[in-house]
C-alpha cells in the first residue's frame, strides 16, 4: 500500500515481480523497469491502479497515471474524473506502446486531487502492471 497525498505525484510501487526472467524490475519506493542489454525494441506497457478506500470527491477531481522514461514524463496513460460530488472508489488504467533502448528505465506515477490522502490498493489483482517486449 502506498499513500497518495492529494496534489502530489508519486512513483507507484507495484511491490512484487511475478514474472521477471531478466531481473529488470526494481521494487520499492523507486520502482522501475530497466531495459536489459540487447533488448532494445517496442514495448507494450499496461497498468491499473485502484484506490484503496473511498474519498469525498468533488466534480472534476481526478486520479491519473503517467509513464516516465529516464525520469522525464513521456505520456499520460489514463485518467478518471469524478462526474459529480460524492464518495467513490476510483480506479484508472491505461496502455501505451513505446520504443526503449538498453539501460533506459520506465516508471509509472500517480496523482490525485481529492483533497485528502488515499492509499493505492496493494492487491495485485487490482493494482498491477504488465510490460511486454513486442519486437
Amino acid at each position: 500500500t502506498k499513500a497518495l497525498a492529494s496534489g502530489s505525484t508519486v512513483i507507484v510501487n507495484f511491490d512484487t515481480s511475478v514474472f521477471d526472467t531478466d531481473s529488470a524490475v526494481t521494487t520499492g519506493a523507486g520502482w522501475k523497469f530497466t531495459v536489459p542489454a540487447s533488448h532494445d525494441g517496442y514495448y507494450l506497457v499496461c497498468c491499473n491502479i485502484l484506490l484503496e478506500s473511498s474519498a469525498a470527491w468533488n466534480a472534476a477531481e481526478y486520479i491519473k497515471i503517467e509513464l516516465y522514461v529516464d525520469g522525464a514524463l513521456n505520456t499520460v496513460m489514463g485518467s478518471t474524473y469524478a462526474q459529480a460530488a460524492g464518495t467513490y472508489v476510483l480506479s484508472v488504467n491505461g496502455a501505451t506502446f513505446i520504443y526503449l533502448t538498453a539501460a533506459q528505465y520506465i516508471d509509472v506515477r500517480a496523482t490525485q486531487n481529492s483533497g485528502s490522502s488515499i492509499n493505492i490498493d496493494a492487491d495485485g489483482n487490482y493494482s498491477h502492471i504488465a510490460i511486454a517486449r513486442l519486437f
